[in-house]
């Protein structure tokens, strides 16, 4: 009979605490450019529904972004899970703080979803890289690869005698440039685990930029 009564005050509980919203903040693309339109998309969770979107806006101020999103969840007791997309549009290159800020209200109000109060936030950050994003382009005879069990970054291809290697983070940081030859290893035992950016130039100036994930 205890258990049966701890177990209803907990069940109890975990409806009437505030609950954190906001599940997971990302964005996509993944490497944006200034010709690609960045949006934002937020995992949430709310203990009553339906739980839609009603309505979002944002605003930009220098390489701060702010945005509020507004949900008014029904009277149907249950976990409710919904994603919202918000489109920001284009973007200059540079990183940019972004606040996420969740606005809910009651259904049973007096006055249904009038009471809009603030309940959780979030931040991400986005980077907008030079150039227009990730362009997958193997019009020269080269590739790239990373040999996990030397560290080493492999490059072939006779188009690359005398090119350049530029690795760039998540950041929009250079990691790495390196003058290359047609086939090469590059150790970078120094560089974190993680996804980057990498542009290849060929001494005639044509270019190949990719994703490379590096994980040991």
């Amino acid at each position: 009979m205890t258990k049966k009564l701890l177990s209803c005050m907990m069940l109890l509980w975990s409806f009437s605490s505030p609950a954190q919203n906001i599940q997971n903040i990302s964005f996509m693309p993944a490497f944006p450019g200034p010709l690609d339109s960045v949006k934002v998309i937020v995992d949430l969770v709310f203990t009553s529904g339906s739980c839609e979107l009603q309505f979002e806006n944002h605003s930009l101020s220098n390489d701060s972004i702010r945005i509020n999103v507004f949900h008014c969840p029904g009277a149907l007791t249950v976990i409710c899970n919904t994603s919202d997309t918000i489109n920001l549009g284009l973007l200059a290159p540079g990183t940019y703080s972004t606040e996420v800020i969740v606005h809910t209200s009651s259904w049973s109000a007096p006055d249904p979803c009038s009471d809009v109060n603030p309940t959780d936030s979030g931040d991400i950050q986005i980077t907008v890289l030079p150039g227009s994003g990730i362009n997958e382009n193997s019009r020269l005879e080269s590739f790239i690869y990373f040999d996990a069990g030397t560290k080493e970054i492999v490059l072939s291809g006779k188009q690359m005698a005398d090119g350049q290697l530029l690795l760039v983070n998540s950041l929009g940081q250079i990691c790495l440039k390196k003058e290359i030859e047609a086939s090469t290893r590059i150790s970078i035992s120094d560089l974190s685990e993680g996804v980057y950016l990498y542009q290849l130039k060929s001494k005639s100036e044509k270019v190949i930029t990719g994703k490379l994930v590096l994980s040991y």
